[in-house]
């Protein structure tokens, strides 16, 4: 091919790349887009079994840096939104009587107890609000917070390494060698965490708040107006 007919074919950054690797003999690592496993979903990375990551990167360090890659990954993304009470957390309402809710807010342990506390006070005014209602006290609340810890697998690697030699003469030969075993052990890790909870009792009112109005008397309105922005849904 001609060189006229290789420069209608190749861009001119690519010819400069080109031309700069030959004269300098210097070579640029080209980082591959990430598989369409490792691609966030939803408000969640995607997360792998150890092997699976194991095989995926290779081993070694890279594969610990990938670790913790995902671990900033999931601790980013996978806080709990507010939603309807589910498997993993939320915000419920439950009638007590004609004005009083029970609001109850659950986080997984990617949530902060500042989270929840935001939920159920916004889950309150919007009931407060759908009632025909305008205002709202918190007559108790409970602090329904768990917590537990989490143990990940120890590994055992082994390295093999040995000698042999040979000897002999016309048919016969003997081979004499020895090899040697040596197992390390990584010990397995333990992690605590916390998922916050919060159950309160909220009386609703009509009419607009007292000067001398208690602090655990809201506007409903305010608080859907302030609060609302600022919650993750």
């Amino acid at each position: 091919m001609s060189k006229a007919n290789l420069e209608k074919l190749v861009p001119a950054e690519a010819r400069k790349a080109s031309e700069g690797w030959a004269g300098n003999h210097m070579t640029t690592a080209r980082i591959a887009p990430l598989p369409p496993a490792w691609r966030i979903k939803s408000r969640c990375a995607t997360f792998l079994d150890r092997a699976t990551f194991s095989t995926m990167m290779g081993g070694g360090g890279m594969r610990a840096t990938a670790y913790a890659l995902v671990a900033a990954l999931s601790v980013a993304a996978c806080a709990t939104p507010y939603q309807p009470m589910g498997f993993g957390g939320g915000v419920s309402a439950t009638q007590l009587d004609e004005t009083t809710f029970r609001i109850s807010g659950r986080g997984n342990a990617f949530t902060d107890a500042a989270t929840i506390q935001n939920y159920v006070l916004l889950k309150a005014a919007e009931e407060t609000a759908s009632c025909g209602y305008d205002m709202f006290l918190i007559v108790s609340s409970a602090d329904t917070s768990r917590s537990g810890t989490m143990v990940t697998p120890g590994q055992a690697t082994s390295y093999t390494t040995g000698s042999a030699t040979a000897f002999g003469s016309g048919n016969y030969a003997t081979a004499v060698g020895s090899s040697t075993t040596q197992t390390y052990y990584t010990p397995g890790q333990t992690f605590s965490y916390v998922k916050p909870g919060e159950d309160v009792i909220v009386k609703m009112f009509q009419g607009s708040i007292p000067p001398d109005a208690p602090p655990n008397l809201f506007v409903a309105s305010e608080v859907i107006k302030y609060l609302g922005p600022q919650v993750v849904k």
